[in-house]
């Protein structure tokens, strides 16, 4: 398959420099848009004129030919560059490659719109018909997870690739999406096969669509493909677009792995929701870290003798360790030669109640089923209930005994303790805390004063050095073309002279 020739970020700068020329009403030749490409970049007028060839072979821009009208160009034939109208010529596969997002001779998925680079794809992966790795993923992947809790699962991950886009999506950036800007819209559809943004992303996510994992995966890896096709690989935008396919490489792994494990760390049902039985539930292990004693912690995965764990105990790290750093959860505590310390005792205590709840599960099933939700959500919550977490055991009479490590203590209820401070020690307190106002609020007037008095760039909102009119300034040459552009020509109440 013929993919496109010319580069993305090449493109928009000749869109740029057009759109220069017709602002100026001036006719977009080749002098004047190589002009406009050269002043912000260094690039030879032999490559821009190699360049703009491909940039119209791509049906990208249209080249046309008219006699001038005016001036010294009046009756001679002038070669001119045009924006294109209309939409763009129809393809089945996308123009750029779904790896390195640039363009070239591309190998057309059979599966879906994507394609990609022979260069870009292992030896395995060039078979004929070609199927790109996500397809391949998707028809071997088996998702047991329902698809209402699926979608609920991967709005977590969501959140979470939002809070990471956060820049981009910031008024005025036009960065995801230039299709929010009416006189650019057209970029849109002449460089993005199929755009797609975060926002599309959530609302399949409240019509549950997804079904598989590598169905989300997907649509994240062509948002990521849609930015720095639009943005350039070396943009701001696009490191952060790599940042945000690594999150969601990152979560979907951590579904597949354990999706009630996932479920619960995000939503923490309670207090002890750590201790909440898994489907089907971990290995139970002491694992040991440099610095640290063996240590109680889930088995979440083995991989080449190598144990991904999660600790008990606040904060819940996780880390991986080999097999000789491992211990079978019976393997008694002299043995391991703990030194027992406030943390260890917790994580413990936190130990002891997972088993607890095991072994609940293991007297009723009904618990813990496949239909049911993560951890033991069907427990009773009412303070009536023997077998409610954290429960204090019945009132007995009060007797010596002696000490048993390893017992489940019930954990001590904090208590209040009121103290007076002397009247004499308040009244300067409250003096010191009068002089700490009076001389902030002192510096604020000092600080807001100095901001009055100056000018700020209506673009960025830096401080400004150029005056246009009225309250309008700028910081730079660079924020007033912007602003120019894009709407003050057409309220500038400065002055002109002819």
């Amino acid at each position: 398959m013929t993919g496109r020739k010319s580069d993305p970020t090449i493109v928009h700068l000749v869109w740029d420099a057009i759109q220069s020329c017709m602002t100026q009403r001036q006719q977009p030749n080749f002098e004047r848009v190589s002009k406009h490409i050269m002043r912000f970049n260094s690039i030879s007028p032999d490559v821009i004129e190699d360049e703009l060839s491909k940039v119209v072979d791509d049906g990208l821009v249209r080249f046309v030919q008219r006699l001038g009208a005016k001036g010294s160009k009046k009756g001679e034939e002038q070669e001119l560059y045009k924006l294109p109208k209309g939409p763009p010529a129809p393809s089945e596969h996308d123009w750029y490659c779904a790896s390195c997002h640039q363009p070239g001779e591309l190998l057309a998925c059979s599966g879906c719109p994507s394609a990609r680079h022979s260069k870009c794809l292992t030896e395995a992966e060039r078979q004929t018909p070609f199927t790109c790795p996500q397809c391949q993923m998707a028809a071997a992947e088996q998702c047991d997870i329902k698809k209402k809790t699926l979608n609920t699962l991967l709005g977590y991950t969501v959140l979470r690739l939002k809070a990471r886009m956060l820049p981009l999506t910031a008024e005025d950036a036009g960065v995801l999406s230039p299709s929010s800007d009416p006189e650019q819209r057209f970029r849109t559809a002449y460089l993005l096969y199929r755009p797609l943004e975060i926002f599309d992303i959530e609302d399949k996510l409240d019509r549950q669509v997804y079904s598989k994992l590598s169905e989300f995966e997907g649509d994240v890896r062509l948002m990521v493909h849609n930015i720095i096709v639009m943005n350039g690989a070396e943009s701001q935008a696009a490191a952060v677009a790599g940042q945000v396919l690594q999150d969601c490489l990152h979560d979907v792994q951590e579904i597949r792995i354990c999706r009630d494990c996932y479920r619960m760390s995000n939503e923490k049902p309670g207090k002890n929701w750590f201790c909440r039985p898994c489907r089907p539930p971990h290995e139970l292990v002491f694992a040991k870290q440099k610095g640290y004693p063996f240590w109680p912690a889930k088995v979440m995965k083995t991989e080449n003798d190598m144990f991904d764990v999660r600790f008990f105990g606040e904060p819940h790290e996780r880390a991986f360790v080999t097999r000789g750093q491992i211990r079978p959860i019976t393997t008694s505590l002299q043995a391991l030669q703990i030194k027992r310390s406030n943390p260890w005792t917790r994580a413990h205590d936190e130990l002891k109640r997972h088993q607890a709840q095991l072994r609940r599960v293991e007297e009723q099933p009904s618990l813990l089923n496949s239909d049911s939700e993560p951890g033991l959500e069907s427990e009773p919550e009412s303070t009536d209930s023997p077998l409610r977490e954290g429960a204090a055991p019945p009132p007995t009479k009060r007797r010596r005994r002696a000490f048993d490590p390893d017992e489940d203590w019930p954990e001590p209820q904090p208590r209040t303790v009121a103290t007076q401070t002397p009247a004499k020690f308040l009244r300067t307190g409250a003096t010191e805390q009068q002089h700490e106002l009076a001389s902030l609020d002192t510096q604020y007037r000092q600080q807001l004063s100095a901001s009055k008095r100056k000018q700020w760039c209506f673009n960025c909102e830096q401080e400004a050095i150029y005056h246009c009119c009225w309250n309008t300034a700028y910081c730079s040459t660079e924020c007033q073309q912007v602003h120019w552009h894009k709407e003050h020509k057409r309220v500038c109440r400065r002055k002109r002279t002819l």
